[in-house]
């Protein structure tokens, strides 16, 4: 299995090869989603991919944020500098970057970044018909849910072995944009979640230890995991040079060195509760004592990256013949070079021996390559100064690395041009409403006001039989969180096509395959975080007859499309989707009884719901925009989400005619949007 290592900068880089990484990961200046990380410069992007690749080490590009349509030009320069840099693939986000990637890099290889929440086997599935090579795992699988989805798809699979882990699913987050306008969909994530928030009178409710699968490679390898990727581009070098070395340990079948890797950094010691399934105890802040443990051992960690670990075994071969220039050919992996050095001449005293040979060209100390077997052909009597000898290596060494550096460097053309942003329709009038209900009887109550609604798949399930009649007005909305539970959520949906229910409501990847598969007319939720053109357009490719777009657009940050387009305009926004319940400390049931709302410094309350077998933390504000129904003209259809809403009619109402706002209300990010 690939070491994949974060490299957050220039001085990572050596911590990661030389310690013992398959591949680094690492991101420009712009449009990666790290972007508080000093990220590299184009030259520095240039010399890093040259020593990797000397070394037999891939570099990964994140290009891993939203884009807009303002922001073309900047990831034209990326790809250009990408490809110039010749890196060996680009991990992408946004599902329009991946278009334009495909389209204009055509010999690029791409990786979906865990921003595209793929948990399933049918968005694996998607994600290869799209071309993509790898995808990276969402963090919150068991070992089971892996192996399902490695199994599906013929496509590399990667998984986080060690780091920090988000509690929401990566991708699904808003919070950090709804509370400080800081969007962790951009790389800008402000990390509100370690901040205090209470449930039943425990702190920290959001708060998770640092994750580690160290010592369980071999299961993450029986469940066909290809790379094991360590988080943390934000983290120093000597975190990346602890956690390389732990890793290539375990995989050699050694002991990995826990005690300081935990020293280094760690929120109140380790977890592996989302591999196992048990979620028990995940909790874990950063105190005192983890911050003081570091120091003790920074400086043992800086000695583990001062030579590179020995990778490639080389064979030597010499020829010594009188009055002609010394020869070496030096063998490894599958390649070789031959130098030459001075000529020799007769001795005087000692005559050169395959002991002395042998003993000056293993001396291989500060490079990557291990001596092999030495094979020497000395005529007899003659004498080679040990400068010589040592000039010779030298010169062996230089010229297998610019052999290896050729080898392992990709050809990389020049990006295509662009093409022209697509054509969208003209919009017109006041927007239709779609009522995203939770409940048949909310349903009942405003169905003859709407346009269209959804209900939960469970919800429909249930009352199918009494809501047929409304059946080419209703989207299904299936759990947005379906790991270990797609087959389930086939046969359900299989059954309502039987029955005449044709419409389904996606938000994520797994979504949209599942509905092609069986059939389904699909239309776009609010996660697929739509954000540009290019995005609509390949969405529209994939089969969907409208989307809703991201809530961290602003209103005057439009997308061109001619698919029907939406805003949500009303409703307590998912904040978060979370796999554990923060209130319950564990994996959710399903049916779950009132946990109760999490509640912040301020004194704030944000709601929790269950959703499936994962929890939406619900924004302690309601959104709305019935004062402001002018503003939205030219949408074809927003969204109301409601919740527990006893007269959703009323809302209703009040989003056709006009309403003043409630107490405690909020504009999201409709005015003020994200950085």
């Amino acid at each position: 299995m690939e070491i994949l290592a974060p490299c957050g900068s220039p001085r990572h880089i050596i911590p990661a090869v030389y310690c013992g990484a398959d591949a680094v990961y690492l991101g420009a200046r712009a449009l990666s989603a790290r972007a508080g990380a000093e990220n590299f410069t184009k030259p520095e992007l240039r010399e890093a991919v040259e020593l990797c690749h000397t070394h037999g080490v891939r570099v990964y590009q994140t290009v891993n944020t939203l884009l807009r349509d303002g922001e073309l030009d900047l990831l034209r320069q990326v790809f250009e500098d990408a490809a110039e840099a010749r890196v060996d693939a680009l991990i992408i986000q946004d599902w329009g970057v991946a278009r334009l990637a495909r389209e204009c890099l055509p010999d690029m290889e791409l990786h979906g970044s865990t921003q595209t929440s793929i948990h399933t086997p049918a968005g694996i599935r998607l994600a290869g018909r799209l071309g993509f090579s790898r995808v990276v795992l969402a963090r919150e699988l068991t070992a089971g849910q892996i192996k399902e989805i490695a199994d599906s798809a013929p496509l590399g699979v990667e998984v986080f072995v060690h780091g920090a882990l988000c509690v929401s699913v990566s991708g699904q987050c808003l919070m950090s944009a709804m509370l400080g306008g800081r969007s962790g969909n951009r790389g800008q994530c402000a990390q509100p979640c370690r901040l205090d928030f209470q449930a039943r009178g425990g702190n920290h409710a959001l708060s998770l230890k640092d994750m580690s699968l160290v010592q369980r490679v071999a299961e993450l390898r029986g469940a066909g995991a290809t790379a094991l990727k360590i988080e943390g581009r934000m983290k120093r070098p000597e975190y990346v040079a602890a956690a390389v070395t732990a890793v290539r340990a375990a995989l050699d079948g050694g002991e990995p060195d826990m005690a300081s890797l935990e020293a280094v950094f760690s929120r109140s010691g380790f977890t592996c509760g989302c591999f196992t399934g048990d979620m028990r105890d995940m909790g874990g802040t950063r105190r005192r004592e983890d911050v003081l443990a570091a120091k003790p051992v920074l400086s043992e960690l800086e000695r583990l990256y001062k030579a590179p670990v020995k990778r490639i075994v080389t064979d030597m071969s010499v020829s010594v013949t009188e009055g002609l220039p010394v020869s070496l050919t030096a063998s490894a992996a599958g390649m070789s070079v031959t130098v030459r050095g001075e000529a020799s001449a007769r001795a005087i005293n000692q005559p050169l021996t395959s002991e002395l040979l042998s003993r000056q060209l293993s001396k291989l100390g500060g490079t990557q390559y291990e001596p092999g077997a030495l094979s020497a052909d000395i005529a007899p009597g003659l004498a080679l100064p040990v400068s010589a000898i040592n000039e010779l290596r030298r010169r062996a060494v230089i010229a297998m690395d610019a052999e290896r550096l050729c080898a392992n460097t990709p050809v990389r053309r020049p990006p295509e041009p662009f093409p022209a942003l697509p054509d969208g329709r003209a919009g017109g009038g006041m927007p239709r409403l779609r009522a995203e209900c939770r409940t048949a009887e909310q349903w009942l109550r405003v169905r003859e006001q709407v346009w269209q609604g959804t209900l939960p798949l469970g919800e429909l399930s249930g009352q199918a039989e009494a809501l047929s009649g409304d059946a080419d007005r209703l989207l299904i909305s299936p759990p947005r969180f379906l790991a270990g539970e797609e087959q389930r959520v086939r046969l359900a949906l299989e059954a309502l096509y039987g029955m005449g229910y044709r419409r389904l409501l996606c938000q994520n990847a797994g979504h949209v395959e599942l509905g092609r598969e069986l059939g389904y007319i699909l239309h776009g939720g609010f996660g697929l975080n739509v954000t540009n053109s290019f995005s609509a357009l390949e969405l529209e490719a994939m089969g969907l007859c409208d989307l809703t777009l991201s809530p961290e657009l602003k209103l005057s940050q439009g997308v061109r499309s001619s698919l029907a387009l939406g805003r949500v305009a009303y409703g307590r926004l998912p904040l978060m989707l979370l796999a554990r319940c923060p209130a319950r400390g564990g994996r959710p049931t399903g049916g779950c009884p009132d946990c109760g709302p999490l509640t912040d410094r301020l004194g704030k309350a944000f709601p929790l719901r269950c959703d499936g077998n994962a929890v939406e933390l619900l924004n302690a504000d309601t959104l709305w925009m019935a004062d402001r129904l002018p503003e939205l003209a030219g949408l074809d259809f927003i969204a109301l989400l409601f919740d527990r809403e006893k007269e959703p009619e009323r809302i209703v109402r009040a989003h056709l005619d006009g309403g003043a706002p409630p107490e405690g209300y909020t504009r999201g990010l409709l005015y003020r949007g994200v950085t």
